[in-house]
């Protein structure tokens, strides 16, 4: 997700490096996501990085840093092997240094961009080049390795077992950190409910706030790669588009695209699923530039300015619009499904608009938090936070459409007023359709 996150922010002639461990680059989904990657971007160059390189943080992560520029596709990978044979980095005896990394700094050379005159160093050299045919062949899985690692099989490379420990209890506090961090932005509050809120916010409906509520176009799709990206079902994953999940379009006409594709601001919403999968949603923001609305799935519009997509996509997380849309479904085998006009009676928490903005912004921040204590526990294997941060991110986004979350301002506008622009803008809107009708 996080390297979505940065494929999507970066602008054409943009580089990034990040560093990622050892199993995101052959586990699961890795080889269509770097698939998608190569596609839209140049990862030029691959450091694996020595045993304990972040000791005594992290001390048994294996980790990588990959260095890519957006805009051009991949041709070929360069990676540079600093971890085999080398021994393991230490606290005391064996601290990282800048010599661990003077032969990569000479074979990546002085462009920042991988693009100075490189050398193959062969089989029994650490510098290697891979022609983007050898990476397809592994289906994009990037775990590639060539020297024998003699030190893998040292035993006095092994970490003391108070060092390991001493490495869970580190991340154990850093992570109570963490969450002290997040008692001091939110407090305590197992409520789920959103009955309480403030009374310059008011509840409206989805059909008053969306101006559209559209399905899908039917046209075939291929698996090829061949024209344009097209949501599906399995498209939607964790409140996001996986663009690993898609598939295309062609020989569309001009008219279709434009019925169909996606515009800033658009929600599209999982209405035909399992009863736990219905309701689920994804924002548009721009990426692909140019994407179609498919079937099984349907596009929510504004049509206006006066509710932001973010507040909304935020609002339609929590447990409470969930559970408006299983109240309304209808059942069938294996499936459950929500047709328009019962989508259109699920209520919405509007708040003032200034409000809005505030609301966003603190919950980007609670959310980046959460997703950092995420990944501190995930580092422990006996540790599964998962069930955690489900609550905690329900309670986050629960106190958030309570009102509770950010200070209410008197002088902002009340929602109801919001609501009546809403109101009026999509009379003109249904007026203005009936015309062109005619």
């Amino acid at each position: 997700m996080i390297m979505k996150h940065v494929m999507n922010i970066l602008k054409p002639g943009g580089k990034a490096a990040m560093v990622l461990p050892d199993n995101c680059l052959f586990e699961d989904k890795a080889g269509e996501v770097f698939e998608i990657l190569m596609k839209d971007c140049n990862l030029h160059t691959i450091l694996r990085l020595p045993r304990g390189t972040f000791t005594p943080y992290s001390q048994g992560v294996k980790a990588n840093v990959i260095f890519f520029q957006k805009g051009l596709p991949t041709e070929h990978v360069w990676i540079f092997d600093a971890r085999s044979n080398v021994p393991g980095i230490t606290k005391k005896d064996r601290p990282l240094t800048p010599q661990h990394f003077e032969e990569f700094e000479k074979c990546y050379g002085k462009d920042p961009n991988g693009q100075s005159k490189r050398t193959d160093s062969g089989e029994e050299g650490r510098f290697r080049k891979f022609h983007i045919s050898d990476i397809k062949e592994r289906d994009y899985k990037l775990d590639i390795t060539w020297l024998k690692d003699e030190s893998v099989e040292d035993v006095d490379g092994l970490p003391e077992p108070q060092d390991l420990a001493s490495e869970v209890i580190t991340i154990f506090e850093t992570t109570v950190d963490d969450l002290r961090e997040l008692i001091a932005l939110i407090e305590e509050n197992n409520q789920n409910s959103l009955d309480n809120f403030p009374s310059s916010w008011i509840i409206s409906t989805i059909g008053e706030c969306f101006f559209e509520i559209k399905n899908g176009t039917t046209m075939t799709q291929n698996k090829t790669g061949r024209g344009i990206p097209v949501s599906r079902i399995e498209t939607i994953q964790s409140y996001t588009f996986d663009l690993s999940r898609v598939q295309h379009v062609d020989n569309i006409s001009k008219d279709v695209l434009e019925a169909y594709r996606y515009k800033m601001g658009d929600i599209a919403l999982s209405h035909i699923n399992s009863y736990e999968h219905v309701g689920k949603t994804a924002l548009y923001e721009g990426e692909p530039k140019q994407f179609i609305h498919g079937m099984n799935l349907l596009r929510l519009r504004f049509g206006h300015s006066y509710i932001l997509p973010k507040y909304a996509h935020y609002f339609m997380q929590t447990e409470f619009f969930r559970q408006e849309v299983r109240s309304r479904v209808s059942h069938a085998v294996n499936q459950v499904s929500i047709n328009q006009k019962n989508l259109s009676l699920v209520p919405i928490i509007i708040a003032p608009f200034n409000e809005q903005y505030r609301i966003v912004n603190k919950l980007d921040k609670l959310f980046y938090k959460i997703n950092i204590c995420r990944i501190r526990l995930s580092q422990i294997s006996l540790v599964d936070g998962k069930s955690f941060i489900n609550r905690l991110t329900q309670s986050v986004l629960a106190k958030a459409f309570r009102g509770e979350l950010v200070p209410q301002d008197p002088n902002d506008e009340p929602a109801s007023v919001l609501l009546e622009r809403i109101r009026a803008e999509k009379a003109k809107h249904v007026i203005k359709k009936k015309g062109n009708k005619k």
